[in-house]
């Protein structure tokens, strides 16, 4: 994915709940209905910024304020009314095992399809705020940057959390006969299928090998 046009993407459930143990501000509030947004670059990583059917609208009727517009686009279908609102607060780091894209029909799906027709009018626009917010996140210097913190996931903090996630891979460690599970890491495992290693041990990702045969699980 280059990222040259936004696509609606679901989020697994699981990482979320896992990245919320990480930052309470990654919204888990999915009830029955799937975490969905689009994916774009935030300097190399890929980030998901969530969409929200809560109009301007249905939070007034609620009781609550409208949301900021430093951190929300408000999409409108083309007669301008507002059909929801793209949270960049609340955007994520993801990769490609964690998204699924969503297929629309436009015949069926006219409220999906008009939400990707706003957000490939304003694509650019969409990208460069994700990009300002994340960087103004961390900017002490910004007069933005005490209400991004307070409002703002962690992102770096996410994107750690994420490294650890993706490196992580359960094999099976056999010593003479005794099958155990160790923790790997994804880029450092053999790509052959057996081999003897040597001892050696890794402080974070413990690796224990002494004669031993390492086989995927």
């Amino acid at each position: 994915m280059e990222n040259e046009s936004p696509i609606l993407y679901y989020v697994d459930k699981e990482y979320l709940k896992y990245l919320h143990k990480e930052d309470y501000r990654v919204s888990v509030k999915f009830n029955n209905r799937p975490f969905a947004g689009i994916v774009t670059l935030v300097g190399d990583r890929k980030y998901i910024i969530p969409l929200t059917s809560q109009t301007t609208e249905e939070r007034k009727n609620a009781g609550k304020n409208k949301r900021s517009s430093l951190i929300t686009t408000f999409v409108t279908e083309t007669s301008g009314k507002e059909i929801s609102n793209l949270l960049y607060n609340n955007m994520i780091p993801v990769n490609e095992q964690i998204i699924t894209a969503l297929e629309i029909d436009p015949e069926t799906d006219t409220y999906e399809s008009n939400e990707i027709r706003y957000l490939r009018k304003n694509w650019e626009t969409i990208k460069k705020k994700a990009e300002k917010i994340f960087n103004q996140r961390y900017d002490i210097e910004s007069h933005n940057f005490n209400f991004l913190k307070k409002t703002c996931c962690d992102f770096k903090k996410l994107e750690k959390a994420l490294d650890r996630k993706k490196n992580r891979k359960e094999l099976t460690l056999k010593i003479e006969g005794v099958a155990s599970s160790v923790v790997f890491d994804d880029f450092a495992a053999p790509s052959f299928s057996e081999t003897i290693l040597p001892y050696f041990l890794r402080r974070r990702n413990l690796w224990i090998a002494k004669n031993a045969i390492f086989t995927n699980s």
